[in-house]
């Protein structure tokens, strides 16, 4: 079994860069959305790019508590 060895310094700042190059490109195809009338596929890109720019930052995400039991508690709250 291999293990997974700690990423160097150069291996973690190509990956900021790379991360900081999808959240652009997905900001720019949520205008493409906005500019074809698809505003529904244009928040799901905003919500991507926002949720990876707070994962840059080393904020918690969506994905920190999704599927969790207190969120499905929420939504149950939510909806009765």
């Amino acid at each position: 079994r291999r293990m997974i060895r700690p990423r160097s310094t150069r291996d973690r700042e190509r990956l900021e860069y790379e991360a900081g190059r999808a959240v652009s490109m997905l900001r720019l195809e949520g205008i493409a959305c906005l500019v074809r009338g698809e505003q529904e596929k244009a928040r799901a890109r905003n919500r991507m790019a926002d949720d990876l720019t707070r994962a840059l930052n080393g904020k918690e995400t969506g994905f920190d508590f999704a599927g969790g039991r207190a969120e499905w508690l929420k939504q149950q709250e939510k909806a009765s």
